[in-house]
């Protein structure tokens, strides 16, 4: 179970008893079991990070950054930005990050 404050928990199918308790960044979303890791998604930021059967992180996954460009009418003036993004939810597509 991901936990908003940043704890990863393991617990097991038939009691729901704890096994492990894990301290990642803060603001976790989603678990995605992709053979002997672990993918847990943070939301606001986007990030997947991929855990080892011992608990390490092995790596972290960021969306490009996306540079754009927006014309405001009101004020006449181009503005330059970079994306933002969320990720709403973690699906698994059949390879680790």
């Amino acid at each position: 179970m991901a936990c908003a404050n940043g704890q990863l928990v393991t617990m097991t199918e038939s009691t729901g008893a704890v096994v492990r308790t894990l301290h990642l960044d803060a603001d976790l979303r989603d678990v995605v079991i992709n053979g002997d890791l672990l993918l847990v998604s943070r939301f606001r930021q986007a990030e997947v990070i991929a855990i080892n059967a011992a608990g390490d992180i092995v790596s972290r996954a960021l969306p490009p950054t996306m540079t754009f460009d927006t014309f405001d009418p009101d004020t006449e003036r181009l503005w330059t930005g970079t994306s933002k993004a969320v990720a709403w939810r973690t699906i698994p597509m059949g390879r680790a990050c």
